[in-house]
């Protein structure tokens, strides 16, 4: 079945699941692996900000884990946040 998962609290969506009931994308969060390559990246572009074309030092964390996915495949896609889902 589709769904959504919302992490406990934040009111905010953090995956998605597809038809097969497996997630189609998940937006990393402290503790996983993903998470720290991103914090990394988002401290190296003021050095390095040829490394990450089309971001910015001011791109949201999403743009980040993005980058990262279709990069080098260090993290999932992550879930859009026009699609994040907020509790009401």
């Amino acid at each position: 079945p589709r769904g959504v998962a919302t992490q406990p609290g934040a009111g905010v969506t953090t995956e998605e699941f597809g038809e097969a009931g497996n997630a189609t994308c998940h937006t990393a969060k402290p503790g996983e692996e993903c998470y720290v390559h991103m914090m990394w990246a988002m401290q190296s572009i003021f050095e390095h900000p040829e490394r990450y074309p089309g971001l910015t030092s001011k791109s949201a964390i999403e743009d980040f884990q993005s980058f990262l996915h279709e990069s080098d495949d260090r993290c999932p896609k992550p879930c859009s946040l026009k699609y994040l889902a907020v509790d009401p």
